[in-house]
């Protein structure tokens, strides 16, 4: 199951848009609804997650601007 998008009602997030593959190989879409959702995507692909999801038009344009990688990463 890979996260395509974070929906929002009201300026807040409300569930996700999902896509999957079935048992029979076909590839089906999931919505989810939720009182809460906890974006955790990881530093590279939060940020990808959230413009997606129309989040980076309303707030900062500046989403993931500060992303960097670690020092240990090669």
């Amino acid at each position: 199951c890979l996260v395509e998008r974070v929906e929002t009602t009201g300026g807040r997030a409300s569930g996700v848009v999902a896509g999957a593959r079935a048992a029979d190989g076909r590839r089906v879409r999931l919505r989810v609804r939720a009182k809460a959702v906890v974006v955790a995507a990881g530093t590279l692909h939060t940020p990808k997650l959230l413009a997606a999801s129309g989040v980076a038009r309303r707030t900062s344009q500046g989403l993931g601007r500060g992303v960097t990688l670690h020092p240990a990463f090669r």
